[in-house]
């Protein structure tokens, strides 16, 4: 006989011998246990919802406002300047780095705290992805971050003014304004795809012409290179690099100043062979000094000799 069919005879046996009470008492007990499992669940579910309002009452810490940021991403700063996320790394204390005011890059805490700035204005306040590239959305975030765009079929293309709060629309150097706060005010009608950044044309310089420097200075153009030149000092003096940047426009040979001695102007024409005017600059008179070609040194007369012949050439 197995053990269980033995189990269930002792069992049976138990109920055949039981008088009356003992099988009353026997059922009592049962009731009991029955009574004290229900109590039991009951006092496990009393937890669970205790827990539940625990969460209710104290939910854990929000994440950092920029613990989900990504390279690419918009932020705004405290003081209304927008900037993108160039890099994140969790491998430095200050994990995300956007473009500085002043150059280089600012670095910020995953709070948005700007570990570079000397008070709180800097400071990143909001955040939000960047949108697909080519769209209208996009082509507004980058207006948000000083980037023109161009929407190139119709070769308009826009500039925005954080201070002002206004966009300006260029269309074959001739714009108009009007107010822009969001992408639901800005230009009617405008195209919902094919934005592009718009990039300015590299002006083209050649060996010999003349512009206009910083601060109005006229430089002569000594070298070409990509994205720079090398402008004279004039006199054999040596040369320097400038940035496209920073010239101001071409010169046309008649607008060129030039210094000989104590006196400055433009070269207007020969008078001989020999001689030539030096003109005032921006004088209602029009007056202008005579001067002999031999009274000069030869870098001088080089160079008066080379305006002359520009000029003849136009």
């Amino acid at each position: 006989m197995t053990p269980l069919a033995s189990r269930e005879m002792t069992e049976q046996e138990m109920i055949n011998t039981s008088t009356a009470p003992q099988m009353a008492h026997l059922i009592q007990v049962l009731r009991q246990t029955i009574r004290n499992k229900d109590e039991e669940i009951e006092r496990w579910v009393d937890m669970v919802k205790q827990l539940q309002r625990d969460d209710e009452l104290d939910p854990p810490e929000p994440k950092p406002l920029l613990a989900d940021a990504k390279v690419g991403d918009l932020c705004q700063r405290m003081d209304g300047k927008w900037v993108q996320v160039d890099s994140y790394s969790n491998d430095r204390p200050c994990p995300v780095m956007c473009k500085s005011d002043i150059g280089g890059q600012d670095c910020f805490t995953l709070d948005g705290r700007n570990h570079n700035a000397i008070n709180d204005s800097k400071d990143i306040i909001h955040t939000e992805p960047l949108a697909e590239v080519g769209s209208a959305e996009w082509a507004w975030q980058m207006l948000k971050i000083g980037r023109m765009v161009t929407d190139a079929p119709t070769l308009h293309h826009y500039e925005h003014n954080i201070k002002t709060s206004m966009v300006t629309c260029v269309t074959n150097r001739r714009g108009f304004r009007h107010s822009a706060r969001s992408i639901d005010t800005w230009g009617e009608g405008r195209r919902e795809t094919g934005w592009q950044l718009y990039e300015e044309p590299q002006p083209t310089y050649k060996v010999g012409d003349w512009v206009e420097y910083k601060k109005g200075k006229h430089h002569q153009v000594d070298s070409v290179h990509d994205g720079c030149c090398y402008l004279s000092y004039g006199k054999g003096c040596g040369c320097f690099s400038a940035l496209y940047s920073d010239i101001t426009r071409k010169l046309d040979p008649s607008e060129v100043v030039i210094r000989i001695g104590c006196l400055s102007g433009t070269v207007t024409y020969a008078i001989s062979d020999d001689c030539f005017l030096l003109a005032k600059v921006n004088d209602p008179q029009h007056r202008a000094c005579c001067i002999d070609m031999s009274m000069l040194d030869t870098p001088t007369r080089e160079m008066v000799e080379s305006l002359l012949r520009a000029q003849e050439e136009k």
